[in-house]
């Protein structure tokens, strides 16, 4: 079973600043040429499930404390989705075992051009839930 914990409501925007911050990061490391998209992707993924948890937290609902995308967005209260959710199932894999490999698959530009394009519209939304 996966552990939960509850945040003071205030939590929340200091976890949506740390997420933004995250999406930046994985901007400039993906502008920068350099860097493995696996950690880029590691970035995308950190960014979007912050914004969610922060989600959880603001709603004042437990926080499963775990990298699962997928078991935190079933936390959502009915009536409450977030755009794009549905979209991040292949983003899980680089916050737990691909975050320690180099190369494994191939991953294009576009791949990860769009993974940030999803972070972006998710935290978008998030940030505009009530």
């Amino acid at each position: 079973m996966t552990k939960e914990r509850k945040f003071q409501k205030s939590y929340a925007s200091r976890l949506m600043k740390i997420a933004i911050s995250d999406l930046e990061a994985a901007k400039i490391l993906f502008a920068s040429g350099f860097t493995r998209k696996e950690t880029i992707l590691f970035q995308v993924e950190q960014a979007i499930e912050k914004s969610l948890k922060a989600f959880l937290v603001k709603k004042e609902l437990a926080v499963p404390l775990t990298h699962d995308l997928n078991l935190i967005i079933d936390r959502f209260p009915k009536g409450h989705a977030i755009p794009h959710t549905d979209q991040v199932e292949d983003l899980i894999q680089f916050a737990t075992i691909r975050r320690y490999e180099d190369g494994g698959a191939i991953l294009t530009n576009e791949e990860v051009a769009q993974a940030i394009r999803l972070a972006e519209a998710i935290l978008g939304a998030v940030k505009k839930s009530n």
